[in-house]
């Protein structure tokens, strides 16, 4: 029996681990059965990550399509292209990313008559693709949907969406597990081990949190006794001029007010499970989610090296921290009670150890990557019978 074709659809797949979707498409087809399945990832052209990729994985066949690892709007247009060969020479395609109504229309209008089978992964909905079921089919597809959280389900249940199954992201534990705090880390970075580091790893602008946690740091300082240690990272990418202008007033603003020495800035940095576990706490108070995955795995990658978070009371992130068991929730746009939830998981142990424990049965529980491989082994299965 010849194995099945399988086109994992994605921006490109090469290091660095920055983006959620590629990550998953790289674990899928590692982890899936190498006796059933050929896997096709798209990657850049004349990438040193294509011949290891081979090498470690011959069930995978690299195709060449982009010209950077970036998906500008050169390489969407590629993308697009090898969904519109005339042969397309696979037995289903798995797309992931966020889905929009013409890139929706365009690939209905090429499969109409196509027998490939077509999975969908959608890591997220908006508000306005919410709105009604008519907006929702313009974009939906594909044979099954796959969502990533039970509050999308429901929603989509609600809206009488088919054809739909829950998998959640998949982190591989072998990576994010709890360790000590790196002590080259520390110096690089310049803390004390006795430091309490509160770190945040969201955008500064799209999220509208950084605002809300300024303000929180200044409370903190002006009113709360034992901060002294406290430290707080901004491990943000500068993705837009909106994003670099707001850095720049952030600095201001710190320096101004004599804070800048609590916090670091750390646009990139690698590897990520190093910071998780040099950090005490991973904190999320974004007024919204616009566009952000369901699930952010910077959360769950934290709850698996043991860290506590705290976030804001949004539906799918309160699906996360349970009811104030895996997490803290804090109030939307109140610095304030982000503030005393900070300090109080920083001045309170026993509550500090049984939320990081409970975290870390969670994620062990409902996130291994290994399971989440399997399960997408199984529905490529079924789907080309």
């Amino acid at each position: 029996m010849s194995k099945k074709r399988i086109l994992l659809y994605t921006r490109p797949i090469t290091p660095p681990w920055d983006e959620a979707s590629k990550n998953l498409a790289y674990d899928i087809a590692t982890n899936i059965s190498k006796n059933q399945f050929r896997v096709s990832l798209l990657t850049p052209q004349k990438s040193a990550f294509n011949q290891k990729l081979v090498k470690e994985y011959p069930h995978i066949k690299p195709e060449e399509i982009y010209r950077s690892a970036n998906l500008d709007f050169k390489e969407k247009f590629q993308l697009l292209s090898r969904l519109f060969r005339p042969k397309l020479k696979t037995d289903l395609i798995h797309f992931l990313f966020t889905p929009r109504s013409i890139t929706s229309f365009l690939i209905r209008s090429r499969l109409r008559f196509s027998k490939v089978k077509t999975l969908q992964t959608v890591a997220t909905l908006s508000k306005k693709n919410l709105e009604s079921t008519r907006k929702l089919n313009k974009i939906l597809f594909a044979d099954l949907i796959i969502v990533q959280s039970k509050n999308t389900f429901r929603q989509l249940k609600d809206k009488s969406i088919q054809k739909i199954k829950l998998i959640y992201p998949g982190i591989n534990f072998k990576k994010y597990k709890p360790t000590q705090k790196d002590p080259g880390t520390l110096k690089k970075l310049k803390l004390k081990k006795t430091d309490f580091v509160v770190l945040y790893t969201g955008e500064y602008t799209r999220l509208k949190a950084t605002d809300d946690i300024l303000e929180a740091l200044r409370i903190l300082f002006k009113n709360y006794p034992n901060v002294d240690n406290l430290k707080l990272i901004f491990a943000c990418r500068i993705k837009s001029k909106k994003d670099r202008v707001k850095k720049t007033a952030v600095i201001k603003t710190l320096k101004k007010e004599s804070l800048f020495s609590k916090v670091i800035f750390l646009d990139v940095f690698d590897p990520m499970e190093k910071l998780y576990n040099l950090s005490d706490l991973n904190i999320f108070p974004v007024r919204e989610m616009a566009g952000k995955f369901d699930i952010p795995l910077t959360l769950v990658e934290s709850m698996a090296c043991g860290k506590p978070i705290i976030v804001s009371r949004l539906r799918n992130l309160k699906e996360l921290v349970g009811n104030n068991v895996r997490g803290l929730t804090c109030k939307k746009e109140c610095p304030r009670d982000l503030a005393q939830k900070i300090h109080l998981l920083k001045t309170d142990k026993k509550l500090y150890n049984k939320i990081a424990e409970s975290a870390l049965i969670f994620v062990k529980s409902n996130f291994d990557i290994k399971e989440k491989a399997q399960e997408y082994n199984n529905i490529y299965k079924d789907l080309t019978k």
